[in-house]
């Protein structure tokens, strides 16, 4: 009889507590209270077009970005790439990538901001080492945007900006521009189509010109030639508006590939500055020239 009692009693108290548990998940106002979700920019408009650098950081992978301007034109040409102890490294940036990121930056969208309950912005990925940081120079300052883990569903992801402690909750659309690698955001042909102005095949003054104008190369060289080097192979391109490129290879020791110096010019251009990168090709686009 008193066995029965006991386990009478073990069975409502275990009864309570689960009604306990089930209704802290339909009636709890502080988690309420604590939801708000906000419709704004990341960026706002007024200022996303005084933005003339910015850089990508995950980890310590780091990819600048800088523009300027060429031709004698006031249209940016945009630039990636480093900043080493022994120099700046940029090529030509895909322009409608950069046009397509500032667009999302400035793009209003619905933030939810997450109550962080004394939890460190780490606990949603946000920390200094695994976070993917934006930060961005404008002449009105400096400032950093983060994006962190994405949410359980994988419907989201959790960003914060850097004068706001909390933790908001996001779509998922800016991931196609989180990304730290030059391949994603470089312009890939070996005569960049990032000019700041417009040009077609048929600018070129021959066929070879045309065909020379497809293709790729393999990234950055760090390759510095001599100083009193020989370079293995010299070609101008000339369009018909006089502008030209003008490049100059030389075979890098101990590799199968070789260093390219491509320099661009307009001359009829007022104002106009040269636009001036190195790249890395194979020995097959190189057989190509």
């Amino acid at each position: 009889m008193m066995k029965n009692k006991i386990n009478l009693i073990l069975l409502i108290i275990l009864i309570f507590l689960f009604s306990v548990f089930i209704l802290s998940f339909f009636n709890n106002p502080e988690k309420k209270s604590k939801t708000e979700t906000v419709k704004t920019t990341l960026v706002s408009g007024s200022l996303i077009n005084e933005i003339k650098n910015f850089e990508i950081k995950c980890g310590e992978e780091i990819l600048d970005f800088k523009c300027d301007s060429f031709g004698g034109t006031s249209e940016p040409v945009w630039f990636c790439g480093y900043y080493t102890e022994t120099g700046s490294f940029f090529l030509p940036a895909k322009q409608e990538k950069i046009e397509a990121f500032l667009s999302e930056l400035s793009r209003p969208r619905n933030l939810e901001k997450i109550s962080l309950n004394k939890s460190r912005a780490e606990n949603f990925g946000l920390g200094e080492d695994y976070a993917f940081i934006i930060r961005y120079l404008s002449e009105m300052g400096s400032s950093e945007i983060r994006f962190g883990d994405s949410n359980f569903s994988e419907t989201g992801r959790y960003l914060k900006g850097e004068s706001d402690a909390s933790v908001y909750l996001t779509d998922k659309s800016f991931d196609s521009f989180l990304f730290t690698g030059l391949n994603q955001w470089c312009d890939p042909y070996l005569v960049s189509r990032n000019l700041g102005t417009e040009y077609k095949l048929s600018d070129f003054m021959n066929l070879r010109n045309q065909e020379l104008v497809e293709l790729r190369h393999g990234g950055i060289s760090f390759y510095e030639p001599l100083e009193n080097e020989v370079p293995s192979k010299i070609l101008n391109l000339e369009m018909g508006d006089t502008s030209s490129f003008k490049i100059t290879c030389y075979k890098i020791p101990s590799e199968n590939n070789y260093h390219v110096n491509v320099v661009y010019k307009n001359p009829l251009k007022s104002n106009s500055k040269e636009m001036e990168y190195s790249v890395k090709i194979s020995e097959w686009t190189y057989n190509k020239l």
